[in-house]
């Protein structure tokens, strides 16, 4: 684990929500070679992918070698090495022989929280395989608040973050943890809390307590930033934020772009939904519904740590949206909403 130069990196999981953005800043930057991870098909789908948690699969354009045809960008960004190399996330021994195989310093990590197996087996593999350093699929709320910790629904990531902090201990590894908050973006198109095509909206607790949230662009570079400062970033968590906004006035600002008539508002409370998750826990029913209510908490609930008073933007690069960059995010996510239902 003596490498600090990152320059070979393993991703797996490109396939779920953030792997688009992610990968897209990886080849873009032109500081990486790039090797996908792509689940063997004899493997179980459920084990790997979850309803809330998938997009369309991911296009790379390969040639018959595997490698990737992309030649470059018309920014003068170095030609990217990519390939694609189908793993068995079940065998740890697989695993640890591709990423050595491959000389990986880096794994990042975008494995769905439903497959907490697959990422221990991929952390396991790449201690084995002597990786510097592992980002593990993250990417959301703070889950150093205790408030969070302690919820259900972030048992797997937890275990996850415990295990990497043990194995860095002992010097077999190193780890990045990144968070940013509400996926402000995707969140535009998944009611979560809005949804401007279906004009829903959400007010968890009336919607006024500020939190904090990033689009999936931002988080890609920041997945390089961490990649291209390992000393600065190297066994501990890293805080983003792209905008601080309540749930109101992200609203108002999303019906400033496609007007204020025909929405459904609606509001909800926070703790009667936990009471009513941790209910249906103790009858031993774990689904959707007894799992949401901890991640609303974590993003809009008392207490949870929602709104990052601190960050690592200026560390990362990332930037600050001001009221009018947020409103470019939303006419951004319109357009592509307006863009899809023509094509079809």
């Amino acid at each position: 684990m003596a490498t600090k130069n990152i320059q070979n990196v393993a991703v797996a999981g490109v396939n779920g929500n953030l792997g688009p953005a992610v990968l897209h800043a990886l080849i873009t930057s032109g500081l990486f070679k790039i090797t996908i991870f792509t689940r063997l098909k004899a493997e179980n789908d459920a084990g790997i992918r979850s309803p809330s948690s998938t997009s369309a699969p991911i296009q790379v354009p390969v040639n018959s070698n595997g490698n990737c045809s992309d030649s470059g960008n018309s920014t003068g960004t170095p030609k990217p090495s990519i390939q694609t190399l189908p793993v068995n996330y079940d065998s740890v021994d697989d695993l640890t022989t591709h990423l050595t195989a491959h000389s990986i310093h880096a794994v990042v990590s975008l494995l769905p929280h439903t497959a907490p197996d697959k990422q221990m087996n991929l952390i396991q593999a790449a201690v084995a395989a002597g990786v510097y350093r592992f980002i593990p699929s993250e990417f959301g709320s703070d889950l150093d608040n205790p408030v969070n910790r302690a919820a259900p629904t972030y048992k797997g990531k937890v275990n996850i973050q415990e295990l990497l902090k043990r194995l860095a201990a002992e010097n077999k590894i190193s780890y990045t943890i990144i968070y940013n908050g509400a996926f402000l973006d995707w969140g535009l198109t998944h009611a979560f809390p809005i949804d401007v095509g279906k004009r829903t909206a959400v007010l968890y607790d009336g919607g006024e307590r500020v939190y904090s949230t990033t689009t999936q662009p931002t988080i890609g570079h920041a997945v390089v930033s961490v990649l291209a400062n390992p000393e600065e970033t190297k066994n501990r968590v890293v805080r983003i934020a792209e905008a601080n906004v309540t749930i109101k006035q992200l609203l108002s600002l999303v019906q400033e772009v496609v007007g204020d008539k025909d929405w459904t508002v609606n509001e909800t409370d926070i703790d009667q939904e936990v009471e009513k998750a941790w209910a249906l826990i103790k009858q031993g029913v774990f689904s959707f519904e007894s799992m949401m209510p901890f991640i609303y908490r974590a993003g809009w609930g008392k207490d949870a740590g929602g709104h990052f008073e601190t960050t690592d933007n200026i560390l990362l690069g990332v930037d600050e949206l001001d009221t009018e960059g947020v409103k470019r995010v939303i006419e951004g996510v319109v357009k592509k909403l307006r863009d899809e239902a023509f094509s079809h």
